[in-house]
């Protein structure tokens, strides 16, 4: 079982239910290395409609729960749910209201999209109970990837299944891996506990940027300082959500390796391959992938 951060309470992704209240579509946003990894049918998310003060109007099932000095929000009406999503604080969660109730998004630090940048949401089935379950991602930044599941609990409320992202603000991820720069510009990947130890080579804009910072000397040697090194972070770089003929669900949330210095990736990164199930995110695969 995957650990989650903050109050994540129970599992995974967002399924698509053909024939019950959902509008789930599919479709191959990613490219044809990305898409033949996946297991099942990709389901299509829609860009949630923007709100901006003095400009637009909210839907009057909205405006009551949109506190006075947000300049702008997101929003989603039909299959009888009124869903509202805005900021108050980048270093907090987002909000998001769902009929009338108040609920987070993902983690707090540094996610706060803007007008361009307006979260994804697909409708669903997940659990089987006829209810619409609610997916919603989105990127503020490059770098600030988030996302988040809704599951009806049967009442008219939801419980929030929470993020699985990386958390560049956490000292600990529940994710171990370690990379170093070696001789020739190659780098070594591993992550012993899904059995990854590989050893790729650099492109050359990164052996550039790597001998000029004295990573490397002139040869391609590692040097002292390069020995050193720290290659630490990972960063987000898609998610994607999936269901397969027998129903099950999952999210592919695609990560790159930071080269160690001012975001700058190394060029190969990981994909997590996650079943959503009632009880947790159920981690079930990590492969390492070439950007």
């Amino acid at each position: 079982m995957f650990t989650l951060r903050r109050n994540c309470k129970i599992g995974f992704v967002f399924l698509c239910i053909g024939l019950i209240v959902t509008s789930c579509g599919t479709g191959n946003k990613e490219s044809d290395r990305i898409a033949s990894s996946f297991n099942g049918s990709q389901i299509m998310q829609d860009a949630m409609p923007a709100y901006v003060k003095g400009d637009t109007e909210l839907p009057e099932s909205l405006a009551n729960h949109l506190p006075e000095d947000i300049e702008m929000a997101f929003y989603w009406t039909g299959q009888d749910l009124n869903i509202l999503f805005y900021v108050a604080d980048a270093n907090e969660p987002a909000v998001i209201w769902i009929n009338g109730k108040s609920y987070p998004f993902s983690y707090g630090y540094g996610y706060s999209p803007m007008e361009s940048e307006a979260p994804l949401i697909s409708i669903c089935d997940i659990n089987n109970d006829t209810e619409p379950d609610i997916l919603i991602s989105g990127t503020a930044y490059r770098t600030e990837l988030r996302q988040d599941a809704y599951l009806s609990d049967g009442a008219g409320g939801y419980i929030e299944l929470g993020d699985v992202t990386w958390n560049k603000g956490e000292i600990t991820h529940p994710f171990s891996f370690h990379a170093s720069y070696g001789n020739n510009y190659k780098v070594r990947i591993a992550a012993p506990d899904w059995k990854i130890d590989e050893t790729e080579e650099l492109d050359k804009m990164l052996k550039e940027e790597l001998t000029a910072l004295g990573i490397y000397d002139e040869s391609g040697n590692i040097t002292e300082y390069g020995q050193n090194w720290e290659i630490t972070q990972l960063q987000g770089k898609s998610v994607n959500y999936t269901q397969d003929d027998e129903g099950n669900t999952y999210l592919y949330y695609e990560t790159q390796i930071e080269a160690g210095f001012s975001e700058v990736i190394l060029g190969y990164g990981f994909q997590f391959r996650y079943l959503i199930a009632e009880k947790g995110y159920n981690l079930q695969n990590v492969v390492l992938r070439k950007r």
